[in-house]
């Protein structure tokens, strides 16, 4: 009875959908009278509308993460601006070296601020690993790295783990489905082990420029924790 009741919530659920999409389609292309922009953090939101509308209804904006001189410009301003922080202290972030907050935050303003914030509540630290954002996701992925996924190895998180070490921040997301198959790379996506990025000529946080869709960790903090996993297991 449960699995009949849940197919049919299924089936409703995606006759739904559909219908809200026509309508979409419709008041859109159709009839011209209102614009819908659909925003969503699931990097592989792209995909699924396009097995629901024509590719030609529709057009990918992806927004990107700060580009190194804006993650700067951010991070300054929170320094500067924060109401409870000692000058004392806001001197010495404000010399400091960029690159040692930037290797852990990457342009994510969320994260940005969150360095911030708890340089501020615990003082001072250069060690990704001292980051709190970083141990969270050495917790969630550390599943990855000891077989827990349906479709890949641990050996397989660590060949991609050590691929991404090795590259610019990104892979080509055609040749490493070529690679592994499309079933691992869609599980590694969904699990977040992998974030899809759509080619996008309004971001520029990737450098160099990527020309066609590509497959980076999920955030900077996300990237370091797959390094610590790399050292961690891939002596094994």
């Amino acid at each position: 009875m449960a699995k009949k009741a849940m197919d049919s919530d299924n089936i409703i659920t995606c006759k739904t959908t559909a219908a809200f999409l026509d309508f979409v389609v419709r008041v859109t292309k159709q009839e011209h009278t209102m614009h819908v922009v659909f925003t969503s953090s699931d990097s592989f939101f792209e995909n699924w509308l396009k097995k629901r509308v024509n590719p030609c209804h529709f057009q990918t904006l992806v927004l990107g993460d700060l580009t190194r001189k804006e993650a700067h410009d951010y991070y300054l301003h929170l320094v500067n601006s924060h109401p409870y922080m000692s000058l004392n202290m806001k001197n010495n972030l404000t010399n400091l070296d960029f690159k040692v907050p930037f290797g852990m935050t990457g342009g994510r303003m969320f994260f940005i601020k969150a360095y911030v914030h708890q340089v501020y509540t615990s003082g001072y630290f250069d060690d990704p690993m001292h980051f709190k954002p970083v141990q969270n996701y050495i917790s969630t992925m550390e599943n990855d790295f000891t077989g827990d996924p349906k479709t890949y190895t641990a050996a397989q998180a660590i060949y991609v783990a050590r691929l991404l070490a090795d590259s610019p921040g990104y892979l080509s997301y055609r040749e490493l489905k070529k690679e592994l198959g499309i079933e691992v790379i869609e599980e590694m996506i969904s699990r977040n082990f992998l974030h899809y990025r759509p080619i996008s000529t309004f971001a520029h946080d990737l450098i160099p420029f990527p020309l066609m869709p590509v497959l980076t960790a999920s955030s900077e903090p996300a990237r370091r924790a797959m390094e610590y996993l790399l050292e961690a297991h891939g002596k094994e």
